[in-house]
C-alpha cells in the first residue's frame, strides 16, 4: 500500500500575525506638520514676560529716594562758613577780613575731590594748613555739619602782646604770646590801639611776618617784668633787646639809669630786687647813674 503524504505549505509569521501592522511608534506617528505647530508653540512661550508685581514699585521708588537723598546730604560745597570764636577789641585789630579767610578756605578745599564728601573729607589737615596760612590765628577747628552743606571754619585770634622796632626804624612788627610776628605796620595809631608795650630790636636781625621772633620763653619774661613795674607804679619809659644775649634792658622814666635784667631768669625774682633796691636807694638818697643790675641772683650791682 502506498501512502503518499502531503507537504503543507508554510504560513509567514508576519502574514500570520493581523496586528503586526499597526504596531505604535511615536516617531513614526508625528507629521511634519505637527512638529511646525509644536515649534511655533515652544517660540511663543520663549517670548512671554514675567507678570509685573506692581504693588512692589512704590517700595523700589522709595529705595532710590532714600538714596540719592542720602547722597545729597553727604555733599559739601567750596566755599566754607567763617565764625570768629573769642574774640576781644585788641584781637579784631589783628584780624584781617572775612573774605580773605573765605578764599582761602574755598582754595583748600579744591585741592581734593575728597573734600567734597563728608565721609571722606580730612578737617585735621584743612585745619593744619589753614592755620599755617595766617599767624594771626591760634587755633581753627573745622566743623562737618550734620544736615548743612558748608563745613564751618572756626577760628580763633591769637592776642597781640608786644611791638617789635627796630633801634632807628619806624616799622612796627607785632608778636603774639608765641613770639610770632603777626604783620608788620608803621602806623603807629594802630599799634597805640592794641595797648602793648614797644620794644626796641638793637640786635639788627630782620624779622619777617611769620617769623618766630623770641621764644614763648622770653615773651613771658619780658611782659612780667613790665606788669610787676606797673603794679608798683613804676613808669617805664623804654624797653630795649640790646646785642647781648639774654639780656633785657628796661629804663624807668624820669631816671637816668636803666635796670639791666637775664631773660632766662626769674622775671618776678628780678624785678622784685630792683623794687627793692630801689626804695632802699631812694630812702639813701642815692641815685645811680647807669644802671642796677639785677641779672644775679640774691646779688644787686649799680653803678
Amino acid at each position: 500500500m502506498k501512502l503518499i503524504f502531503k507537504r503543507r505549505e508554510k504560513k509567514s509569521r508576519q502574514a500570520s500575525n493581523p496586528d503586526a501592522t499597526n504596531v505604535f511608534s511615536y516617531y513614526a506617528s508625528r507629521s511634519p506638520r505637527s512638529e511646525m505647530a509644536e515649534r511655533h508653540e515652544n517660540k511663543k512661550t520663549s517670548k512671554m514676560t514675567l507678570p509685573i508685581n506692581w504693588q512692589t514699585i512704590p517700595i523700589y521708588l522709595a529705595i532710590i529716594s532714600i538714596l540719592i537723598s542720602a547722597g545729597y546730604l553727604l555733599l559739601l560745597e567750596a566755599s566754607p562758613r567763617i565764625e570768629i570764636v573769642a574774640s576781644t577789641p585788641e584781637k579784631k585789630q589783628i584780624m584781617q577780613s572775612t573774605g580773605i579767610y573765605q578764599r582761602v578756605g574755598q582754595e583748600l578745599l579744591s585741592k581734593s575731590v575728597f573734600n567734597r564728601l563728608k565721609l571722606t573729607v580730612d578737617t585735621n589737615k584743612l585745619a593744619s594748613d589753614f592755620k599755617m596760612r595766617f599767624p594771626e590765628l591760634s587755633d581753627v577747628v573745622i566743623i562737618t555739619p550734620i544736615a548743612g552743606h558748608k563745613l564751618i571754619f572756626e577760628i580763633e585770634l591769637t592776642t597781640p602782646v608786644l611791638a617789635l622796632v627796630p633801634n632807628g626804624g619806624s616799622d612796627y612788627i607785632v608778636l603774639d604770646e608765641r613770639g610770632r610776628a603777626l604783620f608788620k605796620t608803621s602806623d603807629t595809631s594802630r599799634v597805640s590801639s592794641l595797648k602793648i608795650p614797644t620794644i626796641i630790636d638793637e640786635s639788627g636781625i630782620g624779622v619777617e611776618v611769620g617769623d618766630n621772633v623770641l621764644p614763648t620763653e622770653n615773651i613771658n619774661f619780658i611782659t612780667d617784668v613790665i606788669q610787676q613795674l606797673q603794679a608798683q607804679n613804676i613808669p617805664i619809659q623804654s624797653v630795649n633787646l640790646p646785642p647781648i644775649a639774654n639780656e633785657l634792658r628796661v629804663k624807668p622814666a624820669n631816671q637816668s639809669y636803666y635796670v639791666r635784667f637775664n631773660i632766662v631768669g626769674d622775671a618776678r625774682l628780678q624785678a622784685g630786687s630792683f623794687i627793692a633796691t630801689m626804695r632802699h636807694l631812694e630812702r639813701e638818697g642815692v641815685s645811680p647813674g647807669v644802671y642796677v643790675d639785677v641779672r644775679t641772683v640774691e646779688k644787686v650791682y649799680y653803678q
